[in-house]
């Protein structure tokens, strides 16, 4: 769904109408690299200035890779930034004996965006099975 751009600059206006008289324009430009257009950073850095902060859903979240499960636990986030920061770890999926590693190895930190986040499963047992499904051995026919 997208939002009008009248919509999003009714609501900039809104959050910028105040008698604080606050300018937080140089950070907005700064944010948005100059693009006046950018309603959705004006946005998100009001929200955050006035004190909201939506709640983003903690949920471990788990990927494939190429013979790999991935499991990517919550750190903290960034409204206006629109970026999670990660734990990623991954289960190596040996092709061998059908079946993963035992430890969850290669932890690191890395930013992915929210939308990214949000779009992951947090079912282990499903992401399991793809791996399965994709990169383990098939049972030959007699």
């Amino acid at each position: 769904m997208e939002v009008p751009v009248t919509t999003l600059s009714a609501i900039k206006s809104m959050l910028f109408n105040s008698d604080k008289g606050v300018d937080l324009s140089s950070i907005v430009n700064d944010l948005s690299c100059g693009n006046k257009e950018d309603y959705l950073t004006a946005i998100n850095v009001g929200l955050t200035y006035k004190g909201f902060k939506p709640t983003i859903d903690t949920t471990t979240r788990f990927d494939t890779g190429y013979c790999t499960l991935e499991r990517y636990e919550f750190i903290g986030g960034s409204l206006i930034l629109n970026q999670v920061r990660v734990a990623r770890q991954y289960l190596h999926f040996n092709r061998d004996n059908n079946s993963f590693n035992e430890e969850w190895q290669n932890r690191s930190e890395e930013t992915i965006s929210i939308e990214r986040w949000l779009d992951m499963s947090t079912d282990e047992d499903e992401n399991r099975d793809l791996v399965v499904n994709q990169y383990g051995k098939k049972e030959e026919a007699i």
